[in-house]
């Protein structure tokens, strides 16, 4: 990115007990919410999608909970176990049905997914999903749509392919 300069610093979340990030961003503080300190490429993905957010005018994405990564994830797991790549599973489930299934509320719900072969590494991966998403009308529909509140982002990779879920919500 250039001309951006970005920092991160770490606060608790005043009333919420929760270690979040202050993101600096050409002299505009937002407060972003992460699950961890950790640099899993899935925090660090929801990172790069705040930041597109902020360069767009919009409120950074909350962090959607333990709860909503781990449908996410287990989504992305199925799909790499039974070699498919599609927003409907051969039951015609949904996101929306996914999370309802697992006791989630949502009053809206929006969903990415990235397959991605032979990606060298985490980074790359990132790397690949933040480009092909925004250049994906769908996509990056999802990631400026302002009526979204919420995020959480799950991975599975084996063997040299990565399946990335991102659902969107609007709880």
């Amino acid at each position: 990115m250039h001309g951006v300069i970005i920092a991160f610093y770490l606060v608790r979340m005043k009333g919420h007990g929760k270690i979040g990030r202050v993101l600096l961003l050409t002299g505009l503080i937002a407060l972003v919410s992460l699950p961890a300190l950790a640099r899993d490429p899935e925090s660090v993905l929801l990172e790069r999608i705040n930041v597109v957010r902020l360069q767009n005018g919009l409120s950074p994405l909350g962090y959607a909970g333990d709860r909503v990564r781990e449908v996410a994830r287990a989504y992305s797991e199925r799909m790499l176990e039974e070699d498919f790549f599609a927003h409907q599973d051969d039951h015609g489930a949904t996101a929306g049905d996914r999370l309802s299934m697992s006791g989630i509320d949502w009053r809206m719900v929006g969903e990415n997914l990235l397959e991605d072969v032979g990606a060298p590494n985490a980074d790359a991966v990132v790397d690949d999903a933040v480009t092909t998403w925004l250049e994906s009308p769908g996509h990056r529909a999802n990631i400026l749509n302002a009526k979204y509140t919420e995020t959480a982002i799950g991975l599975a990779t084996r063997g040299g392919r990565t399946y990335l879920t991102q659902l969107f919500l609007a709880p």
